[in-house]
């Protein structure tokens, strides 16, 4: 969901050819990014700590593992 926002905003930044939309974009991707390393990893860790664990062993925190 975060990758998709921000890959949104980006897009559209680049389409229009907006700086300050590109900048926008810019912060709002580090503002997702210190939620998350801040914020909801550290609840989640705290709630389900071995499950999450083997959870992020399993599963990428930003782009998805293509596999055949």
């Amino acid at each position: 969901m975060y990758v998709v926002v921000s890959s949104l905003i980006f897009d559209q930044g680049l389409l229009f050819g907006n700086v300050p939309v590109l900048e926008y974009g810019f912060v709002d991707s580090l503002a997702f990014f210190a939620f998350l390393l801040l914020y909801k990893e550290p609840v989640l860790r705290r709630q389900f700590w071995k499950q999450y664990e083997e959870f992020c062993i399993r599963v990428p925190r930003w782009l998805p593992r293509i596999k055949r």
